[in-house]
């Protein structure tokens, strides 16, 4: 992995077209990025303009998933140090980032900010014990509010942010469940699977049973922006 993420600039700098815009996707691992791919898929088939660029902390996420042809480069993120994080968006240039349900680095949101480019939580949720909530986790919460905007799983999450003065904040569900759409729509057509009796099994949040995930972040982004 320490490898990986040191050959990330000379990977970018053979692969990003300074001609071309640049929507930038993070997860941390394999699970992550499930849950973002409905999003990334969405946005890449009606925006075919831009450029998805997708980038992993674990080996678990970007070995698996290096070749994805969803993404135009695939990545890891360097570690999350104010030298490495403007090298990283230098090269890369962004137009947009997206942040995948926990991913909340301090020193990228910090300089995402400070450079005016949105970004967006995406399936984030938020719980009470979490330091953002606690009285000594004033730092914490500032990181919060670098995000243009939240995209949280449930009404609770929603709360609790607004609790501490962010109210940037939409509920659309978990979108697992657009995935697991997708994979039962790609199965349907198979011939094998059409001789089955349908069944899906994922696991889900108690909080989040019976909810079906859609995906209308873009429309909320371009609404967010004006």
């Amino acid at each position: 992995m320490m490898k990986g993420h040191w050959v990330v600039y000379e990977l970018l700098r053979q692969q990003v077209e300074k001609d071309e815009r640049y929507i930038w996707f993070h997860a941390a691992s394999l699970g992550e990025f499930e849950q973002g791919r409905p999003l990334i898929e969405e946005i890449r088939a009606q925006y075919p303009a831009y450029r998805i660029l997708l980038t992993f902390f674990s080996p678990s996420g970007y070995e698996v998933r290096k070749h994805y042809r969803g993404a135009d480069i695939v990545c890891y993120l360097p570690f999350d140090k104010p030298r490495n994080v403007k090298k990283f968006l230098d090269i890369a240039n962004p137009c947009m980032a997206f942040f995948i349900k926990y991913e909340f680095w301090k020193n990228y949101l910090d300089e995402l900010h400070k450079r005016r480019i949105p970004v967006y939580s995406v399936s984030s949720i938020f719980r009470r014990d979490q330091i953002f909530f606690k009285w000594y986790g004033g730092s914490y919460r500032r990181v919060l509010r670098n995000f243009d905007h939240l995209f949280v799983q449930n009404e609770a999450s929603k709360r609790y942010l607004s609790k501490i003065g962010i109210n940037r904040v939409t509920v659309v569900g978990d979108t697992r469940f657009d995935r697991v759409l997708q994979i039962r729509e790609e199965l349907r057509n198979c011939r094998w699977w059409k001789s089955l009796k349908e069944t899906i099994l994922s696991p889900l949040w108690r909080e989040a049973h019976g909810v079906r995930m859609k995906t209308c972040f873009w429309n909320i982004l371009i609404r967010t922006r004006k």
